[in-house]
C-alpha cells in the first residue's frame, strides 16, 4: 500500500492537510514522497505545514487544521528541529491534540508492537505506524 493511501484512508476531501513536526532535514524527502504517490492516486491534492517540535502549539495546530500530523519514530539528526516520534506524541496530547498521527518508520522487525507500544502514550487507535517509510 502507497504512503499515501495508508495516510489519507479516511479521508476523502482535497487538500488534504498534513503537519509535518520534527521531520528537520527529512522534511523536503518526505513531502516529495508524499506528494508524488498523491498525484499518481488520481491527482490528489496534499498541502504541507512544517513546524518544529518547539514552535507546535495550540495556534499551529489550530491554523494548519491538518488532517493529519506526521512525524518520525526516529529523529535521523539531533538539534532543535528535529524530535522523535515519543516527543511528538507527548506534546500533542500535552497540547490536547485528538485528530489522527502517523509515525514513519523504517523496516522493524515487530511494527504491531512498536505501534502499541506508541498507541499507549494516549492517542490510541488514532496513531498510525507506517514501517518501512524512511
Amino acid at each position: 500500500m502507497a504512503v499515501i493511501e495508508q495516510l489519507f484512508h479516511h479521508v476523502s476531501l482535497s487538500p488534504r492537510r498534513v503537519l509535518v513536526v520534527g521531520l528537520g532535514g527529512q522534511q523536503s524527502l518526505i513531502v516529495d514522497d508524499v506528494r508524488n504517490d498523491a498525484a499518481m492516486e488520481s491527482g490528489q491534492n496534499v498541502s504541507f505545514t512544517a513546524t518544529h517540535l518547539q514552535a507546535l502549539s495550540r495556534e499551529v495546530l489550530a491554523q494548519s487544521n491538518p488532517h493529519i500530523v506526521l512525524c518520525a519514530l526516529f529523529a535521523r539528526q539531533s538539534g532543535p528541529d528535529c524530535a522523535d516520534a515519543v516527543a511528538v506524541i507527548e506534546k500533542l496530547q500535552f497540547l490536547a491534540y485528538r485528530g489522527r498521527i502517523a509515525v514513519l518508520a523504517p523496516a522493524l522487525p515487530c511494527p504491531h508492537q512498536v505501534e502499541s507500544e506508541l498507541r499507549a502514550l494516549g492517542p490510541g487507535l488514532r496513531l498510525r505506524l507506517i514501517a518501512n517509510a524512511g
